[in-house]
């Protein structure tokens, strides 16, 4: 008799114990769920492609895979009630907190104005080119990101006459400053501006039966200014293509050219 009562005494005790468990509220459990976004409705477009939400833990947090404010949104769940998400920007995961970009390529420079070298050596364009270019971008916000640039033009300049040639390297070399507008995970403008040098080195006049006596070397002030769209292939090269204008002053002589580019690139 007395076990009988023992254990009908340790079900009942079961039984009590157990009732919060049976009648408590389960927690939400939302893994994936479709959304009302009050940023999106303002621009009047979903793209669910674009836009898909995680829960995590109690709810309370929300990852976003979208390019939108970093911030706190209202969002509206199939069970009708409202809650209140944080969200992370989860195109930006990943991304080094100063972006750095270096490319080499090919340009061909173009004489717009002053005609001294057309007059001198009989062309205006200047196939033998390359540049160089190192940028740091240490400022990123949701204007774009902003930094500067050193960055390197060089050019082989040979005239060939009869019982003659004229030839020399023209080296310019500017220190930009740099906005850059990514337009998604590929592409990105880039807008520039800056100082720097121009140098005419070692021209000479080589004559068929004697060389000529003294080489032409010259520093001056230049400008430079320019636009450029970025392509990249994957989160580390990169291809680019623009155009620079460049504004030289020099002792009786102001020349402008605009440089067309093509180059390949590293980002870290």
């Amino acid at each position: 008799m007395a076990k009988k009562t023992a254990r009908l005494i340790f079900c009942i005790l079961i039984f009590f114990l157990s009732l919060p468990a049976v009648f408590a509220k389960a927690p939400k459990e939302i893994s994936y769920f479709e959304v009302t976004i009050q940023k999106l409705n303002e621009l009047n477009s979903l793209y669910e492609d674009y836009y898909s939400l995680r829960a995590k833990g109690d709810a309370k947090k929300v990852d976003i895979a979208a390019d939108l404010e970093v911030g706190k949104y209202r969002y509206k769940i199939e069970e009708s009630e409202w809650y209140y998400f944080e969200i992370a920007d989860e195109s930006k995961k990943g991304s080094h907190p100063v972006d750095a970009n270096f490319s080499l390529g090919y340009v061909c420079p173009v004489i717009l104005f002053d005609e001294v070298i057309p007059d001198y050596m009989g062309e205006r364009y200047w196939p033998l080119s390359g540049t160089a270019k190192l940028e740091i971008l240490p400022i990123k916000g949701r204007a774009g990101n902003f930094g500067f640039a050193l960055k390197g033009f060089y050019s082989r300049m040979e005239k060939e006459y009869s019982g003659y040639k004229i030839s020399g390297n023209l080296i310019s070399a500017y220190f930009d400053l740099v906005w850059q507008i990514p337009l998604n995970r590929v592409f990105a403008f880039d807008f520039h501006a800056g100082a720097g040098g121009i140098l005419f080195n070692n021209f000479e006049v080589n004559y068929d039966t004697v060389n000529s006596p003294k080489k032409l070397n010259s520093l001056d002030l230049s400008f430079d200014g320019g636009l450029a769209l970025n392509l990249f292939f994957t989160r580390h090269f990169f291809f680019r293509t623009g155009a620079d204008f460049t504004y030289s002053i020099m002792t009786d002589m102001v020349l402008g050219q605009i440089i067309p580019e093509a180059s390949l690139g590293l980002h870290f």
